[in-house]
């Protein structure tokens, strides 16, 4: 377990390894990673039941992208003390972060001389 520190936000990151079932695809595996734990909560499974309470949608690729994104979300984990402002700023300082990945795409793709970018 490592912290990340990045630009915009701090990130607790652990490496998780495993052997992939037979029945199982590289697809599979991508898909059950996401929403990441860190915008779901844990227990996964009832974090997961709670929030689809509550939005009555399911989060699917949330927190993270795969080929073409048409929106951008942020949010923070809201606990009993946490401050408003800074909550908020945090939210703030995400979306920064989000929409500074989208200016760099449209640079390096609005040329025309780059057909893909991985940020």
């Amino acid at each position: 377990m490592r912290i990340d520190r990045l630009p915009h936000v701090q990130h607790l990151t652990s490496e998780v390894f495993g052997v992939l079932r037979p029945e199982c695809t590289r697809w599979d595996t991508l898909l059950s990673i996401f929403p990441a734990g860190t915008v779901s909560g844990a227990p996964k499974v009832r974090a997961m039941e709670l929030i689809y309470e509550m939005e009555q949608e399911t989060r699917g690729i949330y927190a993270g992208a795969t080929g073409c994104v048409a929106y951008t979300q942020a949010g923070g984990g809201i606990v009993c003390d946490s401050d408003k402002i800074e909550e908020w700023l945090e939210v703030m300082n995400k979306l920064a972060a989000n929409l500074r990945c989208v200016e760099l795409v449209e640079r390096y793709l609005g040329d025309g001389k780059a057909k893909s970018i991985f940020i």
